[in-house]
């Protein structure tokens, strides 16, 4: 009996309704309990490190740290993901990260105000969380059926764009009140999904004889021509996107837009984004993809123009939130398409060496937010970004497997 045959007779044995799949209803609280954590991490981490060192040049090295500690726990979070148990590896990374953020309530506790302890604190949970990434993606593949991918694509866009919405705004809530209550919060999020990760109806891994190396996720984009154009595509667009928060960010305060308003801004790209994740769940499954990528791309294109060009607030507001509405059926397309063609045991590398692709082009965004800001009148630098979702565009077009690529629910058509 082969490998795929022991994969497939267990993910048969699971409802196709998601509603009614309870391996997967578990692997959903599991994950979002995790996400929660990191999230808290992304906006508690700059506090922590601001309060202590009481500099934003070395609170701003101290969150440098803990991005790197999350880029190197990509790779060997993904062969780890793939070679051994990842109900073990969900335990003992999930400990190591509630370990890391004991020791920062102790920290705060005793005011022990040490750059470099924050530092290591800080890149441990990092880096814990990392590896967790890709041992929740890889397990996807053995609870839904590949039919189902889409779907459960969409639901997870949803809920991130949920959890982008709310997770902030209560993390800033409770960090306000003490340091120690947001790292509470993430302790118990990740007890929790050690509590549930263990009834996930998993194949252990570390029984089989899995030869492929660490870096056999780049292997499979490389040859895959159409996961090929999806992640140069995808990598320009992840830094369209950051390139256009940080010139709206900057140049609306340029132009003595209040705070506030800044924030309205960004809570209702947010809720565009939310809307987006919603209906993804829907359109992808019933629409040709190819058309949804260069259709969605061609979308956020035209309303970024606009939105370079608006000087009322309310106009960048409304189109601003109007552009992102795609980009939750991007993400939901290209994870969706990737899990169905991707072997299950090479599942968790492949993930990590999306995710390292995908933040290759991040450190150019302030950059050019920077500099164009600086250079340009308005929010003109904004059409920089616009340059690269046409270059994402081209690529997209001149790929015939982009273009015929299938409807999310005839996936499973291309598995193997």
């Amino acid at each position: 009996m082969t490998y795929k045959t022991l994969i497939t007779e267990n993910v048969e044995n699971h409802s196709s309704n998601l509603l009614k799949n309870t391996g997967y209803k578990r692997w959903f609280i599991a994950d979002t309990a995790t996400e929660i954590a990191t999230g808290i991490n992304s906006l508690v981490f700059p506090l922590l490190a601001l309060h202590f060192m009481q500099s934003s040049a070395s609170a701003g090295f101290l969150v440098s740290v803990s991005s790197i500690g999350s880029l190197i726990g990509l790779l060997p979070g993904g062969y780890i993901a793939d070679t051994y148990n990842r109900r073990k590896v969900n335990l003992i990374f999930s400990t190591i990260a509630i370990t890391g953020y004991l020791s920062i309530i102790f920290a705060i506790r005793e005011q022990i105000s040490s750059g470099a302890l924050l530092a290591f604190l800080f890149a441990i949970i990092s880096f814990s969380t990392a590896v967790l990434a890709p041992v929740f993606t890889s397990s996807l593949k053995q609870l839904v059926p590949s039919a189902k991918f889409a779907q459960a694509m969409g639901a997870n866009e949803a809920r991130s764009a949920l959890l982008a919405l709310a997770v902030p705004p209560v993390a800033g809530l409770l960090a306000g009140i003490s340091g120690v209550f947001p790292c509470v919060v993430a302790l118990v999020c990740l007890v929790s999904s050690i509590a549930v990760f263990p009834s996930l109806p998993l194949r252990t891994t570390e029984k089989l004889q899995n030869k492929d190396g660490v870096l056999v996720g780049f292997s499979l984009i490389w040859k895959n021509p159409a996961l090929r154009t999806l992640m140069f595509a995808g990598m320009l667009i992840n830094a369209a996107v950051s390139t256009v928060m940080l010139v709206l960010i900057f140049s609306l305060k340029q132009e003595n837009v209040t705070v506030f308003n800044i924030g309205l801004v960004q809570t209702a790209i947010a809720v565009g984004a939310l809307s987006g994740a919603i209906l993804s769940g829907f359109v992808v499954p019933r629409i040709k993809n190819g058309v949804l990528i260069i259709g969605s791309l061609c979308w956020i294109s035209v309303f970024l123009c606009v939105v370079a060009l608006s000087t009322n607030i309310l106009f960048i507001t409304i189109f601003a939130a109007i552009s992102v509405v795609p980009g939750p059926m991007l993400n939901a397309t290209l994870m969706g398409y990737t899990l169905s063609i991707t072997p299950a045991h090479q599942q968790g590398r492949l993930d990590a060496a999306m995710s390292l692709i995908a933040s290759l082009a991040a450190p150019v965004a302030p950059l050019i937010s920077g500099i164009g800001t600086e250079v340009l009148p308005g929010k003109l630098a904004i059409l920089f970004a616009v340059a690269f979702i046409v270059v994402a565009v081209l690529l997209c077009l001149l790929s015939p497997e982009i273009r015929t690529l299938q409807k999310g629910r005839d996936w499973a058509q291309e598995e193997g």
